[in-house]
């Protein structure tokens, strides 16, 4: 991960240290930091945290609104709504500590959300 700019936290996450008949694992010495594991941020600073919610919320009005401009139906508008404009921020909201900057989060979302369906459906 290092070698990608994405350190690891440690104190979130189990070292592996041993052998797997197609992996060897380095057994390299652990750096706390923040680290993105599958498009997912993991051990994150509130800083940070704040960071990655403020780029969500960038990120799915700027989807929203290219959904708004798309030439397909209004099934395929739902569903892509549905299964992978709010995936992410779904996900954001199950797992991460509970803050006020989560809460403004949250809220955010469903107004667009919200804002979108009534277009979609008005």
């Amino acid at each position: 991960l290092r070698e990608h700019g994405l350190p690891l936290n440690t104190q979130k996450t189990i070292i592996i240290k041993g052998s797997h008949p197609t992996v060897n694992y380095s057994g390299a010495k652990p750096t706390c930091s923040t680290a993105k594991i599958v498009g997912i941020p993991v051990g994150h600073s509130a800083d940070g945290r704040k960071a990655i919610l403020d780029k969500t919320k960038g990120r799915v009005q700027r989807e929203l609104d290219a959904l708004r401009k798309a030439n397909v139906g209004l099934y395929i508008k739902f569903n892509l709504l549905r299964s992978c404009i709010n995936a992410i921020p779904g996900y954001l909201i199950r797992v991460c500590e509970p803050t006020k900057e989560l809460i403004d989060f949250a809220n955010s979302i469903d107004q667009m959300v919200d804002d979108f369906l009534h277009w979609l459906l008005g």
